[in-house]
């Protein structure tokens, strides 16, 4: 599971990480044209938790790219996925606001950053913190 801010860069982390393993990757955002037809938020987060439950039970491994802002997003994935029999890495980007800020042409990254909440081992999972998307260049 994948964690951190808009544009701290969480998808190239993961692209490189699902090349490197041959895991399937989810992106949350692939799901986001799914507003438009009226979905909702949580309705667009269950259908992403479904692909990563159908993967997982293919016997595939999944990194799952999303922001997963607060502890109550992250335990919704951990929920479904516990009794899949699959232990749960989360990796934090740990690139400062200001950072992802700068790269966003939007207000998605400081908007955020208001409701992040930091992942802890509590939550049911290992956490790896990265600091590979700090870099500014």
């Amino acid at each position: 599971m994948m964690c951190g801010l808009p544009n701290s860069g969480k998808t190239t982390k993961a692209s490189d990480l699902a090349a490197q393993t041959g895991a399937t990757l989810i992106r949350l955002d692939n799901y986001t044209h799914l507003y438009l037809e009226g979905y909702k938020p949580r309705n667009i987060l269950d259908l992403a938790i479904a692909d990563i439950s159908a993967a997982l039970e293919c016997g595939e491994d999944v990194i799952y790219d999303s922001v997963n802002a607060t502890a109550y997003e992250r335990g919704l994935v951990v929920e479904a996925v516990e009794n899949k029999g699959c232990s749960i890495v989360c990796i934090y980007m740990n690139t400062p606001v200001e950072v992802c800020c700068e790269r966003d042409n939007t207000v998605w990254a400081a908007a955020y950053a208001q409701r992040f909440e930091m992942p802890t081992e509590t939550e049911g999972f290992e956490v790896i913190i990265s600091n590979d998307g700090v870099s500014t260049e």
